[in-house]
């Protein structure tokens, strides 16, 4: 069964992504996490995400998925 998993972020979640993003360092891993749960967020469709971020539809699904059953990723 495929199951979509979808990604509704806060307002917090949001500010945080974006900083993490904007400066300081930090592994590639948490940097591509960090594109993917952003753009999900934005309605993004996982094919064009893993196009856009340079992620297998894999890594997407998983990072979704981990996001919305509760384990963050990082």
């Amino acid at each position: 069964m495929n199951v979509r998993y979808r990604v509704e972020l806060s307002q917090i979640e949001r500010t945080e992504l974006r900083a993490l993003l904007s400066g300081g360092k930090h592994t590639s891993r948490k940097l591509k996490r960090a594109q993917i749960l952003l753009a999900a967020d934005a309605a993004t469709g996982d094919e064009e995400i893993a196009r856009s971020v340079g992620a297998s539809g894999s890594t997407v699904y998983r990072t979704k998925r981990r996001f919305v059953e509760g384990n963050r990723p990082g």
